[in-house]
């Protein structure tokens, strides 16, 4: 991951190898944390980071997701196939964005970890060389069923 810039409330608790590899590098004040965060109690850094390309062809194991709404659930979604050890999330135009607030947190850093995409996914399924699987929540089983 590429981090164009980082803002941070305290230095002195940020690893200098990080702030080394920013870009640029911002001090803010707790009041502008607490402002970009949304949150009471906000961590104390910020970064904004250039997204990396992705080959969906690569991909042997995806999560299809389509139109899920809710940032938890989302953020529950990612973190589950970065554990199950997935190789790429492919998501339906009308998904809530991935990289918002709450589907970050929700993920808890997961998002980080494993390639998202947005393409449609009636084609993706029909060029994706292996097997598909679908789910709903009525009559749902373990993924590894």
């Amino acid at each position: 991951i590429e981090v164009i810039q980082l803002f941070i409330v305290d230095t002195d608790r940020m690893s200098s190898s990080i702030i080394d590899y920013a870009k640029e590098v911002y001090q803010i004040n707790l009041k502008v944390a607490e402002a970009l965060s949304g949150t009471v109690t906000p961590q104390g850094f910020f970064a904004i980071i250039k997204k990396p390309t992705y080959d969906k062809t690569l991909a042997k194991q995806v999560l299809l997701i389509d139109r899920i709404q809710d940032p938890g659930n989302l953020g529950t979604l990612i973190r589950t196939a970065d554990a199950a050890g997935l190789d790429l999330i492919v998501m339906e135009k009308g998904t809530a964005d991935p990289f918002q607030d709450k589907v970050i947190r929700a993920s808890q850093g997961s998002i980080f970890h494993i390639p998202v995409i947005f393409d449609d996914i009636n084609n993706y399924i029909h060029q994706f060389n292996g097997p598909v699987y679908g789910t709903a929540l009525e009559n749902a089983v373990s993924f590894n069923d």
